[in-house]
Parts: structure tokens; sequence; C-alpha cells
């Protein structure tokens, strides 16, 4: 599957996002928490200076599930509000 240029490694979706301050990225990061609790749905999160690398997967059912794809949709949703 890949969906908005999300790939998948190891049953999960993975996408790289990247800024140019790390005030940027903290300022992702944040947006992105929002979404996770409000979706009850947590990704791994590997943070850089200038980049974020998100990982989701359904853990429940070992594999990417609809819930995964809601939430990388509103991931990308905040990329493109601050692009």
């Amino acid at each position: 599957m890949n969906h908005n240029n999300w790939l998948e490694e190891n049953k999960e979706q993975v996408k790289s996002f990247h800024f140019t301050n790390y005030k940027a990225v903290m300022a992702f990061v944040h947006e992105v928490m929002h979404i996770a609790d409000k979706q009850n749905h947590h990704p791994s999160l590997l943070v850089e200076y200038a980049l974020v690398k998100v990982s989701i997967t359904d853990h429940d059912l070992g594999r990417v599930s609809e819930k995964c794809i809601k939430f990388m949709e509103a991931v990308d949703l905040i990329q493109i509000k601050n692009s």
C-alpha cells in the first residue's frame, strides 16, 4: 500500500517529514500528538533536528488498518496546512 507517499515497512506505514528548523519539528510533533490522542491511535516517532519519521500500524491486528489510514490522512493535513 502506498498512501500519499507513506511507505510500507515491516507491516507499518512510514513517512518522513522534513522541516527547516527544530521549532517547526516540535510544532509538528505537538500536532501529531493531538491527533493520536483524539483518535486513540499512537504512532512511533523518530525526532531529529529537521526531520520527523512517523510510523503507524494497528498492533491489535498486526497490520495497517483503516484506523491507520485515518491517522495518516490527518497527519498529511498538518503538512498541507503548514506548507
